[in-house]
């Protein structure tokens, strides 16, 4: 069947799926000291923090100050799901399995 005949959420779904598990896959190929795991509601929650051990990881020299300064421009987004937003049920049933390995689903 076309494109043209599969409604644009369930092909944006599958994408998204897809390029997770493709960068899932790639990534557990590197070497684990190469590999740095953020997640954006630990970054949204504690961006300090978390700015600040992604610094450290990549060797970098950044002040405290240029750390600060940077956290104060990470704020939630409002688009996220879980805000109360419905989503259709077939696309919550592409989205599962990839949300279930990430840890957002059990």
């Amino acid at each position: 069947h076309t494109l043209d005949a599969v409604p644009l959420d369930e092909i944006c779904a599958r994408q998204w799926a897809e390029c997770v598990q493709t960068s899932l896959r790639d990534i557990s190929q590197l070497p684990q000291d190469r590999v740095y795991r953020l997640r954006y509601e630990a970054l949204v929650k504690n961006p300090v923090d978390e700015l600040s051990q992604l610094v450290r990881f990549l060797g970098a020299q950044v002040s405290e100050s240029d750390i600060s300064l940077a956290a104060r421009s990470i704020r939630p987004s409002g688009n996220r799901n879980g805000n109360g937003e419905h989503v259709d049920p077939h696309i919550e049933d592409i989205l599962r399995p990839m949300l279930t390995q990430l840890g957002y689903r059990s």
